[in-house]
Parts: C-alpha cells; sequence; structure tokens
C-alpha cells in the first residue's frame, strides 16, 4: 500500500476547504547555509563555510492563488505578507516572519527568536533567503548574555509535482 506524504493530503484538504485556493505548487527546495555565527557577550563569531552543515532538501507547497496566501514546509504553516497594490503577482517577492519570545518567569531569562523568509516564484523555481536567529537576554543569572546564533540560507528549488 503506497502512502501519501502528510504535506499533499493537508493540500489536498485546505483545496476543499477554502473556496478560494485554486493553485497549489510544489517545490523541491535546497537551502544551503551562507553564514552561520555564535552571538557572544563580547562579539559575534562566525564559522568557515567548510564547517557549515549538509544541504538540507525540502518539499515546499505554496499557495498564492488563494484568499490568504500561504507556504507549507514540512509540518510549518507560514502566512505570506500580502501584497502591495502595485506588485504584479507573477513577480513579486514574497515574505513572511516568524517571532517568539519566551521568558522565564523565576530567572528572567528572555529567548527571542526571529525567522525571516523571502523567495520569488516563477513557474520553472524558487529562489530566495531565509535569516533566523535564537539569542538569550538577561540578567547575571542567565550567564554571558547575549548568547545565542545566527543563520543565513539561500533557498534555490524546482517546481514539481507530489
Amino acid at each position: 500500500m503506497k502512502t501519501l506524504p502528510v504535506v499533499v493530503i493537508a493540500a489536498a484538504t485546505l483545496s476543499a476547504c477554502n473556496p478560494y485556493a485554486t493553485d497549489f505548487v510544489f517545490y523541491e527546495v535546497t537551502r544551503v547555509r551562507a553564514e552561520e555565527c555564535a552571538i557572544r557577550a563580547n562579539g559575534e563569531f562566525c564559522v568557515e563555510p567548510d564547517q557549515f552543515d549538509a544541504p538540507v532538501v525540502e518539499v515546499w507547497t505554496v499557495a498564492l492563488e488563494s484568499a490568504t496566501p500561504t507556504l507549507y514546509v514540512d509540518e510549518e504553516v507560514w502566512v505570506l505578507a500580502p501584497l502591495g497594490d502595485d506588485e504584479d503577482p507573477a513577480t513579486a517577492t514574497r515574505t513572511a516572519s516568524r517571532r517568539s519570545v519566551v521568558t522565564d518567569g523565576n530567572s528572567g531569562c528572555t529567548t527571542t527568536r526571529l525567522r525571516d523568509l523571502d523567495f520569488v516564484t516563477d513557474e520553472l523555481g524558487l529562489s530566495g533567503g531565509m535569516r533566523e536567529s535564537s539569542v538569550l537576554e538577561g540578567p547575571s543569572s542567565c550567564g554571558d548574555t547575549p548568547a545565542g546564533q545566527r543563520t543565513v540560507d539561500t533557498l534555490s528549488g524546482i517546481a514539481g509535482g507530489p
């Protein structure tokens, strides 16, 4: 028995539930690390490219022809920022951001995680970038702060079908 990937089932379900959805495009996207830096109290320290993790290949499902343009990456759902009135949907850069702030009530340590992505699509492919950072800040009980990590990945993908 052949099983369908979760993203295909989710996309089909969402398409059936959303009367405005008219088109899902699947992309095989490769994320390649372009920059990786440790954030420390005494500065930012970046590693050499030969120390980066190997590229990661993911299936991205993009629903641009819907009331709410959406990106599905594995089990994550990204709501894309709306386009301006003068932007051409066929050539516009799509963007999305995520931010989470977690504060430990006992120690006052705060971890802020930011994730931003931007990409352009066409009938053949996808290209863009993803920036992520996670930073711990707080009083001396949190250790030497700020402390964390910052990465930049380039994105390139080819359009395909499930």
